[in-house]
């Protein structure tokens, strides 16, 4: 990358100057002299700041940028989606997908002025995987690494609700622009597992990095190669239709020019259009559709209760945001050009040339008369305190999507995010469904191999006993009482040394 190819006199220059302006409390001047300094050298000819390794991704000049002023790769979406399209040769073209998105766009800004998307409001369900080497999970006093807490992990579906509905008096809601608007997509955790079962949403998988060519780091194992994250994704992934993947794992290895993931806060699988022999015809995409998260940029240090841990720079939840928004089809407010074009294909964010890192007033397309860049916009590289503005250009992309794109569409009749039918704790001490039976009924719960049976009238006396097994997740056998009179009937169940006892009513 940039910094590391800087001879070494002038890369202990930039240290110097950084210190001092750290020390001197003034880290936004600090980032913005640096910037300035590397514009300036590359003007110069000294390095080239789009470093290209044929052999793994080729970085945008936006994410050299990022790491030489920040020490992070803000976001690396754009070099995900060329993997993809390098795997997947019938992926569509941003050009093609833009053609499909500005008629379905279209129709949404139709259906708005009918009055028709007026009052509506989408539900995602919400799937948070972390991925960990074993460590115990994240405490007060116990912060160990990656295995973040609960309360971490929660706190990001917070700051996601809260920036997606513009909630007011939140973070979300300041709306320093006078552009933000509530886009409508609420965000829950869900509630049903894959099989319908009682969860809380969030799923811990202790996987050991199936790469390990780079040293790690005092953290431990990391994911060093876009190759291993895509195979985790593949075997821990909640069908897409039914959730949204959020994966949050140590991300490491090389640089990211090197086909590394070091320094890299996340990324996003974008959407694909129906109608064309597009990538969503080949099944190895629906297997990664989702966001990976390092888990240090995952949750807001707003809601610490002394568990959480978090990088220095961007701890507010706005990386989830960020790449939610391109798993929902926007893109970077400069639109990933150097051109004052309209590169988001946003009509009311005002052109760019470039990403921003902090919230001072820049104009970097004057002449086009639309004023000045919009920092606070949650599709910029500001640190995460600088944003709180999704348009209603953005919010009728993101609509758009969800209302047409595969995998997206699904979600808005997943019913993951309601309670389950029956609690886990019912499961484990059996469910009697009906009950009272007027003819049959059906014996539901968690059981392994055999399970036994055995029905008495209220005086004690045998009416039937029976023996099953059911290699289903879910044990469940159905009793006749047709021949029974009506009356008060006492089944004892009995699986691998447990005993229960169910009271039933015969009508």
């Amino acid at each position: 990358m940039f910094y590391r190819t800087l001879k070494p006199n002038t890369r202990s220059f930039f240290v110097k100057q950084i210190q001092i302006y750290k020390s001197e409390k003034s880290i936004i001047n600090c980032y913005t002299f640096v910037f300035k300094i590397v514009s300036l050298l590359f003007f110069l000819g000294v390095n080239s700041v789009f470093a290209q390794n044929n052999s793994g991704f080729n970085i945008i000049q936006a994410n050299s940028r990022a790491k030489a002023i920040t020490g992070f790769v803000r976001c690396a979406t754009v070099e995900y989606e060329k993997k993809q399209s390098e795997k997947y040769s019938n992926k569509p073209s941003e050009k093609e997908f833009e053609s499909w998105m500005s008629a379905k766009v279209a129709q949404v800004k139709k259906s708005k002025a009918n009055g028709r998307l007026a009052a509506e409001v989408y539900n995602i369900p919400v799937v948070i995987h972390i991925i960990h080497n074993g460590d115990d999970v994240n405490s007060v006093g116990n912060i160990v690494g990656e295995n973040i807490s609960d309360v971490q992990a929660k706190s990001q579906i917070e700051v996601l609700n809260q920036d997606y509905r513009r909630m007011l008096g939140t973070p979300g809601g300041i709306n320093s622009t006078g552009a933000a608007v509530d886009v409508g997509i609420n965000f829950y955790l869900a509630k049903q597992d894959v099989d319908g079962l009682e969860t809380t949403g969030v799923i811990r998988h202790q996987i050991t990095p199936y790469t390990n060519k780079v040293r790690n780091g005092s953290g431990g194992d990391d994911w060093e190669t876009y190759e291993d994250v895509q195979q985790v994704k593949a075997v821990t992934q909640w069908d897409s239709t039914q959730y949204l993947n959020l994966w949050v794992l140590r991300l490491g290895g090389k640089e990211t020019d090197e086909d590394g993931l070091n320094g890299v806060l996340g990324y996003a699988q974008f959407p694909s259009n129906s109608g064309l022999q597009g990538i969503e015809l080949n099944g190895g995409a629906a297997s990664t559709d989702g966001v990976v998260i390092s888990y240090d940029a995952f949750g807001t240090i707003n809601k610490n209760d002394g568990s959480f841990s978090l990088n220095d720079v961007y701890n507010q939840g706005r990386t989830a945001t960020h790449e939610v928004g391109h798993w929902l089809g926007l893109r970077h407010i400069w639109g990933d050009t150097d051109t004052c074009e309209n590169g988001d294909y946003c009509l009311d964010t005002p052109n760019a040339t470039e990403e921003h890192y902090d919230c001072n007033t820049y104009d970097t397309c004057f002449n086009d008369g639309l004023g000045e860049d919009m920092v606070q916009n949650y599709m910029d590289y500001t640190n995460d305190s600088c944003m709180d503005t999704f348009t209603q250009d953005q919010k009728n992309r993101m609509i758009a999507v969800l209302k047409n794109s595969p995998r997206r569409v699904e979600l808005l009749s997943s019913i993951r995010a309601n309670s389950p039918l029956y609690s886990n704790k019912d499961l484990k001490d059996f469910v009697v469904d009906a009950n009272p039976v007027i003819n049959k009924t059906s014996i539901i719960g968690f059981a392994e191999g055999i399970v036994k049976m055995t029905l008495f009238n209220s005086q004690g006396k045998l009416m039937f006993l029976k023996e099953s097994t059911d290699d289903d997740t879910i044990f469940t056998q159905e009793l006749d009482f047709s021949s029974l009179a009506s009356g008060v009937y006492i089944l004892l169940i009995e699986n691998e040394g447990r005993k229960i006892v169910k009271r039933i009513i015969k009508q």
